[in-house]
């Protein structure tokens, strides 16, 4: 089976969106791909891929070596979602990575994998405008009764999709992302060594605590800031900001308190992966304070960094990084400020942390995701395509 021609027709349309978590799965998803294809891995046999664009997007795609690039049609955003792709990808297997698939693919016979990312619309609506909701419930809800599978990040994700709609149950696959994207594994280690916990412990010393995700109410950056500021009475500590918010979704209002005034750095969007990278070695831990998660890349991403981690006690976020994270309550600041202590003044906490967070970071592999998903494609080829 693993050898039977497959041609994939790949939705680009993520090549035009900003980088958070769906477009960063769909970049890591490709270019895995890409690189099984150019490896010749058994589990790439009989595989043609290629990514189908909306018109000036070619240039926004990085340099795939096996997967082609096409430009179909005019237009773009839904409108070229809705309409161009169908027409332009008929007579192969239709992936869409980012949640939302034509609705002509589905209901009209063309075979279809989609991956579902999460409910956090449903679950978290005040993070997303109204019009938001409103048509990614349309796109969800047809995509689990139109596809022929679903892939999903966890299987809590996988639980709760079950719940709404039990009706999906033998078509829904949950298939872990990757750590973090291949490119953090590649840049060198550079600039002092010092343990940023035991620099902050010296008298005078100074360090940071960085947040990354999207400035939403549900990835609670408040509750970050809250925590700051319980523990800038013990330590000269700030907070770095790593995230903005994108189209259709709610900024969160964020009060920052006098005692962490000038202490709080807004980074924006950081789209360049030694910055990025560099930012989690430096910092004294990552803190994950969100109130939603189906998976989390920015845990992970941090792991595979050396850098230790602090999340809110949430099922998906307990599968996703196990043993290798500290847990806290999103609700309450004080939780949050004392996992942090714990990274700073617990001799050896950090360190275990570091250690426990590589191994976990080890395990989650975008090769796996792959080759999982490409078993996912080739069944539903094997009952459409024939």
């Amino acid at each position: 089976m693993t050898g039977t021609p497959l041609r994939i027709s790949i939705n680009g349309r993520f090549l035009g969106q900003p980088l958070t978590g769906v477009q960063r799965y769909a970049r890591e998803w490709v270019g895995t791909l890409d690189e099984l294809l150019v490896a010749g891995d058994r589990a790439v046999a009989g595989v043609v891929a290629e990514v189908v664009v909306p018109p000036g997007l070619v240039e926004a795609a990085p340099a795939w070596r096996c997967v082609a690039l096409r430009s179909a049609g005019y237009g773009g955003g839904h409108a070229w979602e809705q309409t161009v792709l169908p027409w332009a990808t008929r007579g192969s297997l239709l992936f869409c990575p980012g949640n939302a698939a034509p609705l002509a693919s589905l209901l009209g016979g063309q075979p279809v994998v989609v991956t579902l990312h999460g409910l956090s619309f449903l679950e978290d609506p005040g993070s997303y405008s109204w019009r938001f909701r409103g048509m990614y419930r349309i796109l969800a809800e047809t995509a689990l009764r139109g596809a022929d599978a679903v892939i999903t990040v966890s299987e809590t994700e996988r639980r709760s999709l079950l719940a709404r709609w039990p009706g999906a149950r033998d078509r829904i696959h949950a298939i872990a992302n990757g750590a973090a994207p291949r490119s953090f594994l590649q840049v060198p280690r550079t600039g002092p060594n010092s343990d940023p916990c035991q620099v902050v412990r010296r008298e005078g010393g100074t360090g940071y605590l960085i947040f990354v995700g999207s400035l939403t109410e549900g990835k609670n950056l408040q509750g970050a800031v809250d925590a700051l500021s319980l523990l800038r009475s013990r330590y000269d500590v700030r907070l770095v900001v790593v995230g903005a918010v994108g189209r259709g979704l709610a900024s969160g209002r964020i009060r920052i308190p006098e005692s962490c005034a000038n202490r709080v750095e807004f980074l924006g969007q950081v789209e360049d992966m030694e910055r990025l990278v560099d930012l989690y070695r430096r910092a004294i831990c990552l803190v994950f304070p969100s109130r939603y998660e189906s998976s989390g890349l920015p845990p992970t991403e941090a792991m595979a960094c050396g850098c230790p981690v602090v999340v809110t006690e949430l099922p998906a976020l307990r599968e996703r990084c196990g043993d290798a994270a500290l847990y806290c309550d999103a609700e309450d600041p004080r939780t949050i400020a004392a996992c942090v202590l714990q990274v700073i003044e617990e001799e050896g906490r950090a360190e275990t942390l570091r250690q426990a967070g590589t191994r976990r970071a080890a395990e989650l592999s975008w090769e796996e995701n792959v080759r999982r998903s490409l078993e996912v494609m080739r069944s539903v080829a094997g009952e459409r395509l024939r």
